[in-house]
C-alpha cells in the first residue's frame, strides 16, 4: 500500500476540506505526503510499523477524540483496512519507496535528583496479555518488583513476567522471556524499564532489557554459562551488572553489551546486586556472606563490609545513596555508610532474611523464613507486622506510594497488603489464566453475580413492598393513636370539666354546711330569746310589773319578735338544709362525674395501650431495617457485578486483541507461506530446469568421452608420429648443429687469426714508436 496511490485518494474523499495546504487545521495537511509525515501542531501523527502508536489511526478510528471525519461515521472497514496496511507497511510514498523503520527507543535517560522521570511515570499500554504458560501448579514467587514511580508491580513466573495494576489487580500484560525462568525482576530507578534476568540453572542465563511503555525488549546483555541469581541496571542505564554461581560479576556496557569490567573477588555464589541511586556505587554480595562496594564507573574496591556470618540474600541502598541495608540467613539486617562502617544491626526474622528493600520515605520493608513481612523505620525500629504467609517469605516491595506492599511466598502466593491496617487487598497470580480461560471464568463469574444480584434486586423489591405495607399499617395505628388521643383528649377534659364541677359542688356544700349552722345557731339564739320572752311575759302576767299596760304590751311584742325571729331562723334553717342536700346532691353527682370521666380515660388509655401493643408484627422498624440490609445487599451484589461485567469486558477485550493480532500474525504467516510457495515453485522451476541441464550436460558428458577417446587414441597416433619427427627433427638438428660448429669454428678461426694480426700490427707500431722515442 503506497500514500499516492492508495491513501491519498481516501485523504481526498474525506479530509482535504479541513486538512489541505488551503486550510490546515491543527496545522496538519494530507494532501502531500511530506506534510503527512511532518504531523500538526501536536507533531507526528504516524508511525510507521504501529498502528496503535499513531494518532491519525487512532482519530479515524474514533478510538480518540477529536474524531474524523468530525460529525460522522468513521470510514468504511475497507477503507480503514488500507490506511492500517500502509502503515503497518512502512508508510511507503509510492510503489518505488522504501519502508520507513520506526524510531528508535533511546537507551538513554535524563537523570533528576531523585530519578523521577520528566513526565507521566510509564505504565504498559496496548501490550498483550496472553499468558505464554498457564502452569496447573503456581510456583514460588522469587522476583517481584514495583515500579517507583506509578501503581505497577511485576511477577516473575515461568518464562514469562506478569504487569498488575497495584491499585486496581488488574491485569496490565505478559512480557514473555523464553531463555527459562525469571529469578530477578528490578525497574529502572525513574520506572520507564523494566529489567528481568535469570535463565536455566547450570545452563545458560542473561538479563534482558525490556521498554515498559510498550512491552517491548529493547536490548539482551550478557551469555552466561549459568542462571543470572542477581543484576541491576545503573541509574543512568548505561551499565548492567549480573551475577550467580559462577562467583563472578559482570558489568556490561548497555549501549553494544561489551563488558565493562569484572569483579572476582567474590568466593561463593554472587546472590546479591545494587547500583547506588546517585550510581556512583555498586554493592555487591555473595552466599559466604561478604559485601563489596565497588566503584561503580572502574569496578575498584571501594569498601568490605564484614559483618554477615551467612548467605547475604538481599541488599539495598537508601534514596540519598547514604545508607545501605543488607539481609542474611544469619537473621539479621545491618546498615552501612557508603565508607563500609556498620552503624546498626538487628535481628529481624528467626531462620532467616530473605528480603530487604528501602522505600523513599526511609522506611524498610522485610521478609524471611518465619512466614511474616514486616515494616521498620530507618533506624530499625519494629513498625508492625504486615502480615503472615502460609509458607516461606521470599520477596516483599513496597509500592510505589508506600501505602502499601506486595509479598510473594513459596507456594506461588502474591497478595497486596495496607501498610496502614495490615489488611490484605487482593490477590495477583503469578501465573494468570489464559485469556480464554480467564473469559470463561469471567463469564461464569457474571453469570453468578448477575443471579445474586437479581436475587437481592427481588429481596430489595420484596422489602421495599413489605415497608409500603408497614407503612399503611403504620398510618392506620396512627390514625387509630390519633382517634384515641382526640377520645383520650375530651375525656380528659371532662374528667377536668367533672373535677371542677366536683369542686364547685364541695365548695357549695361547705358554704350550705356553714349556712345552716349559722342559722341553727341564729335559731338556738332566737329560741333562747324567744323562751327568756316568754318567761318574762309569764312572769309579768303572774306578778304584774310596773309600768302597767304598757309594759306588757312591750313584752308581748319581745315575744312575738322572738317567735318571728324562731320561725325565721327555723326557715333559715329549713332552707339552707335544702341547700345543703342540693350540694350533697351536686357533689354526689360531682364524684360519679368524675369516677366516670377516670373510668373513661383510663378506657381510653388502655384502648390506646391495647392499639399499641396491636402493632403489626412486620413493624416499621424492622422493615426498615430490612429494607436498609437488602439496599446493602443489592448494592454489594451492583459492586460484585460491575466488577464482574468489568472484568468480562476486559476479558473480551483482551482475547480479542489477542485474536487480532494473531489473526494478524497468521496472515503475515499466510503471506509469508505464499511467497514461499512462490519461492519453492521458482526453486521447483530452477530445479527442474536444472536437472535438464544436468541430463545434458550427461549426455554432453557421454559424448564428450567418445570424442576423448576417440582423441586419445588420436593423440596416442599422433604422440607416436610426433616422437617420430622429434627423433628425425632430433637427428636433423644434431646434423644441424654439427654443421652449424663447422661453420663456426671456422668463422672464429677466421676471426681469431684477423685478431692475431691486427694485434701483430699494433705490437709492430708500437715497437716503433718506442724505438723513435715518441
Amino acid at each position: 500500500m503506497t500514500y499516492a496511490d492508495h491513501v491519498r485518494p481516501i485523504f481526498q474523499q474525506h479530509c482535504f476540506a479541513c486538512h489541505s495546504q488551503d486550510d490546515k487545521n491543527s496545522d496538519l495537511a494530507l494532501d502531500d505526503f511530506g506534510s503527512v509525515m511532518t504531523g500538526g501542531a501536536g507533531g507526528e501523527v504516524v508511525a510507521a510499523g504501529d498502528p496503535g502508536s499513531s494518532r491519525l489511526w487512532a482519530l479515524v478510528t474514533h478510538a480518540d477524540s477529536p474524531e474524523m471525519p468530525p460529525g460522522g461515521d468513521k470510514l468504511p472497514d475497507d477503507q480503514l483496512a488500507v490506511i492500517r496496511a500502509w502503515i503497518e507497511g512502512g508508510l511507503l510514498e509510492n510503489a518505488g519507496s522504501k519502508p520507513r523503520k520506526g524510531p528508535a527507543i533511546a537507551m538513554e535517560v535524563k537523570q533528576t535528583a531523585d530519578n523521577r522521570p520528566a513526565g507521566e511515570p510509564a505504565m504498559p499500554h496496548g501490550v498483550l496479555c496472553e499468558p505464554l504458560v498457564a502452569p496447573a501448579q503456581p510456583a514460588a514467587v522469587v522476583a517481584i518488583a514495583a515500579s517507583p514511580w506509578a501503581p505497577l508491580t511485576a511477577i516473575g513466573g515461568p518464562r514469562q513476567v506478569a504487569l498488575y495494576h497495584s491499585e486496581s489487580g488488574q491485569l496490565l500484560g505478559i512480557l514473555p522471556y523464553g531463555e527459562g525462568d525469571p529469578l530477578v525482576v528490578r525497574f529502572s530507578r525513574d520506572g520507564s524499564r523494566l529489567l528481568v534476568a535469570g535463565g536455566r540453572q547450570g545452563a545458560f542465563g542473561n538479563a534482558a532489557i525490556y521498554d515498559v511503555a510498550a512491552g517491548v525488549r529493547v536490548a539482551t546483555v550478557g551469555e552466561e554459562v549459568d542462571a543470572v541469581l542477581a543484576a541491576d541496571l545503573s541509574p543512568d542505564q548505561s551499565l548492567l551488572a549480573v551475577g550467580g554461581p559462577k562467583k563472578v560479576v559482570r558489568v556490561y556496557r548497555v549501549a553494544d553489551g561489551s563488558v565493562a569490567y569484572e569483579i572476582r573477588k567474590h568466593t561463593d555464589w554472587v546472590t546479591a546486586i545494587e547500583f547506588s541511586p546517585d550510581g556512583k556505587l555498586l554493592a555487591t554480595a555473595d552466599r559466604a556472606g561478604g559485601v563489596y562496594l565497588w566503584d561503580a564507573a572502574a569496578g575498584n574496591e571501594a569498601a568490605s563490609l564484614s559483618g554477615h556470618s551467612e548467605h547475604v540474600t538481599a541488599v539495598s541502598w537508601r534514596a540519598d545513596s547514604h545508607m545501605l541495608a543488607t539481609a542474611s540467613e544469619d537473621d539479621t539486617v545491618r546498615l552501612w555508610t557508603p565508607q563500609g562502617q556498620q552503624v546498626k544491626n538487628w535481628n529481624a526474622h528467626g531462620g532467616g532474611v530473605l528480603s530487604v528493600e528501602f522505600h523513599r520515605n526511609g522506611q524498610l520493608l522485610t521478609a524471611g523464613r518465619d512466614r511474616k513481612v514486616k515494616v521498620w523505620d530507618g533506624g530499625g525500629k519494629h513498625l508492625g507486622d504486615l502480615v503472615e504467609t502460609p509458607d516461606l517469605a521470599l520477596a516483599a516491595r513496597f509500592t510505589h506510594a508506600g501505602k502499601s506492599a506486595v509479598a510473594g511466598d513459596w507456594l506461588g502466593g502474591c497478595r497486596v497488603v495496607s501498610v496502614e491496617d495490615h489488611q490484605v487487598l487482593r490477590q495477583l497470580p503469578p501465573n494468570p489464566p489464559r485469556l480464554a480461560t480467564r473469559l470463561e471464568l469471567a463469564q461464569q463469574a457474571a453469570g453468578s453475580a448477575r443471579a445474586a444480584h437479581e436475587k437481592a434486586t427481588a429481596a430489595l423489591t420484596a422489602a421495599q413492598v413489605e415497608l409500603a405495607a408497614a407503612d399503611a399499617a403504620l398510618a392506620q395505628q396512627d390514625q387509630q393513636r390519633k382517634q384515641a388521643n382526640e377520645v383520650a383528649t375530651a375525656t380528659n377534659q371532662e374528667r377536668v370539666a367533672a373535677a371542677k364541677r366536683l369542686a364547685d359542688g364541695v365548695a357549695a356544700w361547705r358554704q350550705a354546711t356553714e349556712a345552716a349552722a349559722a342559722q341553727a345557731d341564729h335559731l338556738v339564739e332566737a329560741e333562747q330569746a324567744a323562751w327568756q320572752a316568754r318567761a318574762a311575759l309569764a312572769d309579768w302576767q303572774a306578778h304584774g310589773q310596773p309600768g302597767g299596760d304598757a309594759a306588757g304590751a312591750e313584752v308581748q311584742a319581745a315575744v312575738d319578735r322572738a317567735a318571728a325571729a324562731v320561725e325565721t331562723a327555723k326557715s333559715a334553717a329549713t332552707k339552707a338544709d335544702e341547700e345543703l342536700a342540693v350540694a350533697l346532691a351536686a357533689k354526689d353527682k360531682s364524684n360519679q362525674q368524675a369516677a366516670a370521666a377516670a373510668e373513661a380515660h383510663q378506657a381510653a388509655a388502655a384502648e390506646a395501650s391495647a392499639r399499641r401493643q396491636a402493632e403489626p408484627a412486620a413493624d416499621r422498624a424492622a422493615a426498615t431495617a430490612k429494607l436498609s440490609q437488602c439496599e446493602q445487599d443489592a448494592s454489594s451484589a451492583a459492586l460484585v457485578l460491575a466488577a464482574a461485567e468489568s472484568e468480562l469486558a476486559r476479558a473480551a477485550e483482551l482475547l480479542e486483541a489477542y485474536r487480532t493480532a494473531e489473526a494478524r500474525f497468521a496472515q503475515e504467516i499466510d503471506e509469508a507461506s505464499a511467497t514461499a510457495a512462490q519461492l519453492a515453485a521458482v526453486a521447483a522451476d530452477q530445479e527442474a530446469a536444472s536437472a535438464q541441464r544436468r541430463r545434458q550436460l550427461a549426455e554432453r558428458q557421454e559424448a564428450a568421452a567418445a570424442v576423448a577417446a576417440q582423441l586419445a587414441e588420436l593423440k596416442k597416433n599422433l604422440q607416436a608420429a610426433r616422437d617420430a619427427a622429434k627423433q628425425a627433427q632430433a637427428e636433423a638438428a644434431a646434423a644441424e648443429q654439427a654443421s652449424h660448429d663447422a661453420e663456426l669454428r671456422k668463422a672464429a678461426a677466421a676471426e681469431v687469426a684477423e685478431l692475431a694480426k691486427a694485434k701483430a700490427a699494433e705490437f709492430k707500431k708500437a715497437e716503433e714508436l718506442r724505438a723513435t722515442g715518441n
